[in-house]
């Protein structure tokens, strides 16, 4: 889905209050990069825990040009232009849940 999608998929998991929670949000780039595993290999650089159909993925971070950042798990790079990435929804752990 274009960015724009991707926000109003995340907006949908705060209104309708998934899982009990309304704090949804797309990933940083650095949650995003956290993911990478080095690879020797022309391969998907994520972690096999993760599906390997969602290659590209946006970030909630902005480039100068006022570009969306995405991640590009199967290069292990970001970039930062027009694209129909997958969103992945993350919220920030609540001291209780730790």
């Amino acid at each position: 889905m274009d960015h724009g999608r991707a926000l109003e998929y995340i907006q949908d998991f705060n209104d309708g209050n998934y899982l009990g929670y309304s704090d949804w949000r797309p990933p940083t780039l650095e949650e995003l990069f956290s993911l990478l595993e080095n690879q020797k290999a022309p391969v998907l650089h994520i972690s096999p825990l993760f599906s390997s159909q969602q290659q590209y993925c946006w970030s909630s971070n902005i480039s100068v040009n006022l570009y969306n950042w995405g991640m590009m798990f199967n290069a292990g790079i970001a970039y930062n232009f027009m694209a129909t990435f997958y969103v992945r929804a993350v919220r920030t752990a609540d001291k209780g849940d730790l």
